[in-house]
């Protein structure tokens, strides 16, 4: 289990540098509307259907692969967790950091002597 946690954060850093990179490369909805009118965007890389069925492929597959390892290393995250944030109440953590009231007030005054 060791080398299979640092194997999954490159694999998940990978696929979402691809995904991003994916997305970017398909064509706006916008690009096919003005193409109807004569716009002259009807012609792309990929040919005049375009590469929309393996790009949506692919982001499908690497949209899969993302949320898969997404929750793969949530879970794993939260299993190694073995305690809680929070290990003292709120009252507990005040009392300890809270000085005494006798500490907090200094040595108690003495009356002046006005007479001497």
């Amino acid at each position: 289990m060791e080398f299979l946690i640092p194997s999954v954060k490159i694999i998940h850093i990978i696929v979402s540098i691809l995904l991003v990179l994916i997305i970017l490369l398909q064509p706006s909805k916008s690009a096919d509307i003005g193409s109807m009118f004569g716009g002259g965007s009807s012609e792309s890389l990929f040919g005049s259907s375009g590469a929309m069925p393996f790009l949506v492929k692919m982001t499908r597959l690497f949209g899969l692969i993302f949320v898969i390892t997404s929750l793969f290393l949530g879970y794993t995250s939260v299993k190694s967790i073995s305690g809680s944030v929070v290990e003292k109440s709120p009252i507990e953590m005040f009392e300890e950091t809270s000085p005494p009231v006798e500490e907090s007030l200094g040595e108690p005054l003495e009356p002046s002597q006005e007479g001497e």
